[in-house]
């Protein structure tokens, strides 16, 4: 227990320091299994652990041995601490080192922004998937940016990936893949068609997950053409590009099927390309 006094307040038994004052100041420690370890900065008491200015509240080891901030008046923890060291923001219950829980129905979490207006400034994340260097080379090798291009914040979103074998960290000059002006530009950080790819020789590729014994006819991979328009019949495939088993058994042999639309109809079969090369128009 305490006892004695202090220019500020008094120390009572309770443990209370008390700072007297127009606005109530208080400051208290407590201790104990039922109402746990705390600090509490506040104007005036509105209940345990509640105060109209701000509480900090640290539980004794018995009660987790977590840490809460509250603030506003409210008895919400607003940010928490647990005893593993994960760290929480809108949840007492953090899953991972940082976990941010945001309203209901609500679509920001977090909020990243760069200081300057200037186009060419991105504000980002980055990402590096071992420990600290002794060379203390920060070498983080992936991240994902937003490039100001414009005025109201507009830009183009980056997600980069360096594969260099250095100590030079991911930047935009590093992006795989871009995101602008809704169109998405792979290999290219100004796609000019709803898809871009560029490369030296850019291959699109189309791999059937399937391991089975195939039938003639199973459709291995396809490109299909498709109009959303809900006039006529309605949304409809227009056209397509199909690769197509030709025989039976775990080793496939395939044709090029290609199909095509007839007025207010959906594609159908017009070619095929068998696996000898033979052409068939109609049959």
């Amino acid at each position: 227990t305490f006892a004695g006094t202090l220019s500020s307040g008094a120390i009572t038994s309770s443990g209370a320091v008390t700072a007297t004052g127009t606005d109530t100041q208080q400051y208290r420690l407590l201790q104990g299994t039922v109402t746990a370890g705390g600090i509490f900065k506040e104007r005036t008491i509105t209940g345990a652990g509640v105060s109209n200015d701000v509480s900090i509240f640290a539980e004794s080891i018995n009660d987790g041995g977590e840490i809460h901030f509250m603030t506003g008046g409210s008895a919400t923890k607003r940010v928490t601490i647990d005893s593993s060291g994960n760290v929480g923001i809108g949840t007492s219950t953090p899953q991972k080192k940082f976990h941010v829980e945001h309203t209901a129905g609500a679509s920001e979490g977090i909020l990243i922004s760069g200081a300057s207006d200037t186009v060419g400034h991105t504000a980002g994340i980055l990402l590096r998937a071992e420990g600290g260097e002794a060379d203390s080379a920060l070498r983080a090798k992936a991240g994902i940016f937003l490039e100001r291009t414009a005025t109201y914040g507009i830009g183009k979103l980056h997600i980069a990936n360096r594969h260099n074998s250095d100590n030079v960290s991911a930047t935009t000059s590093d992006a795989n893949i871009t995101i602008y002006d809704d169109k998405v530009g792979i290999g290219t950080t100004s796609p000019t068609t709803l898809t871009e790819m560029r490369g030296v020789v850019p291959t699109l590729t189309l791999s059937s997950s399937e391991s089975k014994t195939w039938s003639i006819g199973d459709d291995i991979a396809k490109i299909s053409f498709f109009s959303r328009d809900g006039s006529g019949i309605g949304a409809h495939e227009t056209g397509f590009i199909l690769n197509e088993s030709e025989n039976s058994g775990a080793s496939l042999s395939g044709a090029l099927v290609f199909g095509v639309a007839d007025y207010n109809t959906a594609a159908a079969e017009a070619m095929r390309i068998d696996s000898d090369g033979n052409v068939g128009i109609g049959t």
